[in-house]
């Protein structure tokens, strides 16, 4: 599909800030979003050039709050990362739920979402993953955990079509929250 053939009405002229665009369902949700006439910000978890992304800490409140005032967008996609199996409890807890915590506290229209799949993690990681949907749950954000039969365009489209509901109903996560 050629860029700009897919657009929505509700993405012209927006700014989506997309964390965890250097993951697959990332990446998809890049180009979906992008497709549907939003500028997307991406930004990536990993501190490496080979990706076409901003490096941003969603695990420093700072970082993200620095994030948001610079790019001001009207919404937030929160692509939450799997934690590899060698994490230490700490590393996880800090990436998943106080960057979760932190992306929240911005108070953006919000969708979170997730290449996570419990089978696979186990442990101290679904705790985190608990923690991370049950926050975002109280603040009124969408989560989408896309299935993992679905092919990677359906999981993106599927995160895109959250958000313009989202952004159609004209409200903040916090207000949402409330």
């Amino acid at each position: 599909m050629r860029r700009g053939t897919d657009i929505r009405p509700v993405f012209a002229g927006k700014r989506i800030l997309l964390t965890g665009s250097d993951t697959q369902l990332g990446a998809g949700i890049s180009e979906k979003l992008k497709d549907a006439g939003a500028a997307v910000v991406a930004t990536r978890a990993i501190a490496d050039d080979a990706w076409d992304a901003q490096f941003m800490d969603v695990s420093s409140f700072d970082a993200v709050l620095k994030a948001v005032a610079f790019h001001d967008p009207d919404a937030i996609v929160h692509c939450t990362h799997i934690v590899p199996d060698e994490c230490s409890i700490y590393a996880a807890v800090s990436l998943i739920v106080q960057g979760t915590k932190n992306i929240v506290d911005m108070g953006k229209p919000l969708v979170i979402a997730s290449d996570y799949i419990s089978v696979e993690q186990g442990g101290d990681v679904d705790v985190c993953m608990t923690v991370a949907e049950r926050m975002a749950s109280d603040a009124g954000a969408p989560i989408v955990v896309p299935m993992t039969g679905c092919l990677p365009s359906e999981r993106a489209a599927m995160v895109v079509d959250r958000l313009e509901e989202v952004l159609k109903s004209g409200r903040s996560g916090a207000e949402r929250g409330s």
